[in-house]
């Protein structure tokens, strides 16, 4: 039955919109095919009008030509009789010119002029007298053809009437036929423009009229309209095409590229005159009327059409309140089967208590029961423990208040695992406002459960090795400090950081640093209590809770079984490593009361584990604390030192063993702090090496000490040589090169009396490097020393390399020569390499006379000392100078041994 009404309805729409459809299209094939037919006719029309306007014009403008013409035939012969008779007369000639203006109304001038173009007659405006011609090229044909005719000039302003003229000329002949002069006659362009305007063009037609070269005589409307004219340029090139193949009148259409304008052209040459008139009419004018009649037609059949289809719309009525009544019943009905046959959700309704009544299709993707094994079961058997108070307490509220809830709760799979539910029930009420069943929509959770539970645990521990991460160790740090209180007990926060582990990361990448991380947190978590806490603070760092401690020997055995455990071997992608780590260890309470405390203080105590050669634990102190205030206050004011000139140098005079004069100063940086007073290097210098500040520093130092030794040698101090300390950061990030050469250049100081005192270690750290930097820097001019040598990495290979100019012996070696027999065999080998290689020697620490003759036995060649002078300042070393004054000129160099 269903099928033969949707057939009915389906067969009636189908042949009412089919009538409809073909009324519309036979009324408005027929409109379309009129419209065609009378734009066709106008187009017809429009050639017609534009052909015989151009024809009437053509006449016109042809007939005034001829006229002129014989107006310019009756001066030319009347010149002729008079001169043939002997009886010329400028005056009877005038006259004559005279009469024929007052025959010919339409000309403005009529004017002779002798063979000069000297205009001497003329019965218009002129005053009378002389004036000439400023059209010389026509004064030129006419003089050099006799058989020329008459000739038509470009248009022209007069300057006696002040207007555009257009100007006709014949030739005058003497009775020997020689040039005699010219005669002239002219019409305003206004008269012609005048009779264009008569004629019906339209708003937007226009008349030009051109000449053979297609310029523009004179034009309706005004030329600057003619110009603006889109499809001029078409009209010009399709004019010259058709006076190129000889036509002497014709019709054509012309348009723009996109349409927009569209030009109807007729033209036509003015008899055997150079000159053609053009008719251009637009298209916009002509259609106007078939513009209005099509939309009118289009309006008539828009509301013929919504006629149409209002009748077969009230036609249609009846039958789709018949169907649409069937229709809905029918959709709603499978909409609902396919609804609970395909939807993700199950619905499913059940008693007041619990009992299913009927459940969807779909139970069977979600729980994995057949229909047929729920229904009769109560939902409470299928409900997880934990969740069927909840539930029930759920149906009765639902029950109480009669508004849908949602609830979510774990329920028992076909398979026997547990998945979470999410269920909003609604409660069915019967006629008298009873609960008398629930119909509940559920769908899996158990993915969203899971991402939330992911999403919590990545919120409080680190992803890459699943411990805690610092919120969660912070948390569980203050639990511990709580349980502390209330039990009497310690806790101990220790701060793990594994030594030279970025060397593993840029060395093996980041996926064998990424292992290791796993595998250190694995090992770690084996030397711990179940009750101790392990968390990643990030890097390559660590904390570690340890609680209910006796004392802090609990935590130095923690620690010390992690530093044992963490210098086994790891082997990772078939690759064996070894590492270490450096541990800080803050107790509770004595070391602190919250968390930032005591992660600063266990944080603090670390890098002194690490300060003391790493691999090892270090308990807070309050030592440590000062000590690290005093380093952050050093380095925060060595800046303001420099940008407030608090640095000084002192300098240490070195003599001469051999004559006893002074032959040089060594630069020693001290630092005028305005509140700590004078500090050593020694506190000072290792911060400025590690904030990286050395580098400005040793720049300043070598600027001033330049400076301060050129000052001298113009003090008379000549020969002295000033020696200044490099530090290997100077080397490898400080431009050194540049530095020495512009603070040898602005104090003027020569080369040779800088020495540049370089530690073993510069010279053994990137050994290609720095020799090219040395090599350089020797081909500067300035000296250099080994500082302190004989106490670090002392070899013969790069003495052989470096080409250095002196030894200097460090004091520890000098400071017992005289007890010592070690030190005295050290000093005397030195001195004989040092001969042997070319280089002298220079013996610091020297302090008393003793170690001065042991030194001098032993061949060395300077001393420096508090023996002779402590560091003074460079006012007072002026006063040393003067007691043991430099040589005129720096001592000779020792020659050196062939290498």
């Amino acid at each position: 039955m269903l099928s033969e009404t949707n057939f009915s309805k389906n067969r009636t729409i189908a042949l009412l919109a089919c009538g409809v459809l073909i009324v519309n299209l036979v009324v408005g094939g027929l409109a379309t095919l009129g419209l065609r037919q009378n734009l066709n006719q106008k187009e017809e029309d429009i050639a017609v009008t534009s052909t015989n306007l151009s024809q009437i014009l053509e006449q016109d403008i042809e007939d005034s030509i001829d006229k002129i013409d014989l107006t310019l035939r009756s001066v030319v012969d009347e010149y002729k009789r008079e001169h043939d008779n002997q009886t010329f007369n400028w005056r009877s000639l005038n006259d004559y010119t005279f009469v024929l203006m007052a025959r010919q109304p339409k000309l403005d001038f009529l004017r002779v002029s002798d063979e000069h173009g000297t205009i001497f007659l003329g019965p218009d405006d002129s005053p009378g007298g002389e004036t000439g011609m400023t059209d010389r090229d026509l004064l030129y044909r006419l003089r050099e053809d006799p058989t020329i005719g008459m000739l038509i000039a470009k248009p022209f302003i007069d300057q006696i009437h002040g207007q555009k003229m257009l100007m006709f000329a014949r030739r005058l002949d003497e009775t020997d036929g020689s040039f005699g002069g010219i005669v002239l006659a002219g019409i305003a362009l206004d008269r012609i423009t005048q009779v264009f305007s008569r004629l019906d063009i339209g708003r937007n037609g226009a008349v030009p009229l051109r000449d053979l070269d297609l310029g523009l005589i004179a034009s309706y409307p005004e030329a600057a309209t003619v110009t603006r004219d889109q499809t001029l340029a078409s009209q010009l090139a399709e004019f010259r095409k058709r006076i190129n193949s000889g036509d002497q009148s014709g019709l054509f259409r012309v348009a723009t590229a996109d349409r927009a304008e569209e030009r109807t052209i007729a033209f036509r040459r003015i008899g055997l005159y150079p000159l053609f008139v053009m008719i251009s009419l637009s298209t916009e004018d002509y259609l106007a009327d078939w513009r209005r009649e099509t939309f009118a037609v289009s309006c008539f059949g828009i509301l013929f059409m919504a006629i149409t289809i209002g009748v077969a719309w009230q036609f249609l009525r009846s039958w789709r309140h018949r169907w649409a009544a069937y229709q809905m019943l029918r959709t709603s009905e499978e909409r609902l089967r396919l609804l609970t046959e395909n939807a993700t959700d199950t619905i499913a309704r059940y008693d007041m208590h619990g009992v299913h009544l009927d459940v969807s299709t779909s139970v069977s993707r979600l729980l994995g029961y057949r229909e047929d094994e729920l229904l009769g079961r109560s939902i409470d058997e299928l409900i997880h423990p934990a969740d069927r108070d909840a539930l029930r307490e759920a149906r009765t509220s639902l029950v109480a208040s009669g508004k849908p809830l949602s609830l979510s709760h774990r329920y028992r799979h076909k398979k026997g695992h547990y998945i979470w539910i999410e269920s909003n029930i609604q409660a069915i009420r019967n006629e008298k406002d009873q609960v008398v069943e629930f119909v509940s929509v559920s769908r899996d959770i158990t993915e969203r459960k899971q991402a939330d539970a992911r999403i919590e645990f990545l919120a409080h521990h680190d992803p890459l090795t699943n411990l805690p991460n610092r919120l969660l160790g912070k948390d569980r740090l203050e639990q511990a400090m709580s349980r502390a209180d209330r039990t009497k007990s310690t806790a101990a926060l220790l701060f793990l950081d594994l030594d030279q582990f970025k060397k593993v990361n840029d060395s093996l990448g980041h996926s064998v640093g990424d292992a290791l991380l796993q595998a250190v947190s694995t090992r770690l978590q084996g030397c711990l209590r179940e009750s101790d806490t392990l968390s990643r603070q990030g890097g390559d760092e660590f904390l570690i809770l340890l609680e209910e401690l006796r004392d802090g020997e609990a935590a130095a055995r923690v620690a010390e079984a992690v530093l044992v455990a963490l210098s086994q071997p790891f082997f990772l992608e078939e690759q064996e490593l070894y590492i270490s780590g450096s541990i800080g260890i803050a107790v509770y309470p004595d070391d602190g009361s919250d968390f930032d405390t005591l992660l600063k203080k266990a944080d603090t105590a670390m890098y002194h584990a690490k300060d003391v050669g790493r691999n090892a634990f270090r308990f807070f102190t309050d030592q440590m604390n000062v000590d690290t205030t005093e380093y952050l206050n050093l380095r925060n004011g060595l800046r303001r030192g420099l940008e407030r000139g608090e640095f000084i140098l002192h300098y240490q005079p070195q003599i001469s063993l051999l004559t006893g004069a002074t032959v040089g100063v060594e630069a020693l940086l001290r630092w005028q702090h305005p509140e700590m007073g004078l500090i050593p290097p020694a506190r000072f210098i290792p911060v400025a090496e590690d904030s990286g500040l050395i580098v400005q520093l040793g720049a300043w130092v070598l600027k001033e000490a330049c400076r301060q030794a050129a000052q001298w040698h113009r003090m008379g101090f000549q020969g002295l040589i000033v020696a200044v300390n490099l530090s290997a950061a100077q080397f490898k990030r400080g431009d050194l090169l540049k530095n020495v050469g512009s603070a040898l250049e602005d104090a003027g100081l020569p080369p040779g009396y800088l020495e540049l005192e370089l530690t073993e270690s510069i010279l053994i750290s990137d050994t290609a490097k720095i020799l090219s930097m040395v090599d350089r820097l020797k081909q500067i001019g300035v000296k250099l020393s080994i500082d302190d040598f004989g106490t670090g990495y002392s070899s013969l290979a790069y003495l052989k390399r470096f080409h250095v100019d002196k030894l200097k012996i460090d004091q520890s070696f000098v400071r017992d020569i005289t007890s010592d027999p070690n030190d005295a065999a050290i000093v005397g080998a030195i001195v004989q390499m040092a001969r042997s290689l070319g280089l002298s020697t220079i013996a610091e620490g020297v302090e008393t006379e003793q170690a001065l003759t042991a030194i001098h036995a032993q061949g060395c060649d300077e001393a420096q000392g508090f023996l002779f002078a402590k560091p003074l300042p460079a006012a007072e070393i002026e006063s040393f100078l003067r007691e043991r004054p430099p040589v005129a000129t720096p001592p000779v160099p020792i020659e050196p041994a062939p290498r």
